[in-house]
């Protein structure tokens, strides 16, 4: 569907200068019109959106390196700076995380490969009593 914008631009440039205006006019009441049925056949009767269900009793997918050590710091980082708020806490933690040296991350990604070996665990575990793949 073309934009009021782009009808006005045709108009302008196709047509003579007395037909444009009436041809940009005779866009204006059709957008208007479109928008004003558009907007009263939505208010009538909404779907309400769907949601996923969750599986309660499916294993915890596993988690990353960052999000280990975001786990550990948030804290810290809530108790040093309470005045923060939700996005500058992340913020910070993202910080600390491109600031770790190599050595230092290695904890996080040895933890995390731990977290992937009990996931595929959980997961195989989980498809036998299910009987999925």
């Amino acid at each position: 569907m073309a934009t009021p914008q782009t009808v006005f631009r045709l108009a302008f440039s196709r047509a003579s200068p007395g037909s444009a205006s009436e041809i940009a006019g005779t866009a204006i009441r059709c957008f208007a019109a479109k928008a004003g049925g558009e907007k009263a056949a939505a208010g009538g009767a909404e779907k309400p959106k769907a949601t996923r269900k969750p599986k309660d009793d499916s294993p915890k997918r596993p988690m990353s390196p960052y999000i280990l050590f975001a786990t550990q710091e948030r804290p810290k980082v809530v108790r040093d700076k309470p005045d923060l708020g939700f996005a500058d806490v992340g913020r910070a933690i993202g910080e600390r995380w491109r600031s770790l040296s190599a050595g230092d991350k290695v904890k996080f990604e040895e933890l995390a490969q731990k977290d992937k070996l009990r996931y595929a665990a959980e997961l195989e575990a989980y498809n036998k009593s299910k009987g999925t793949k």
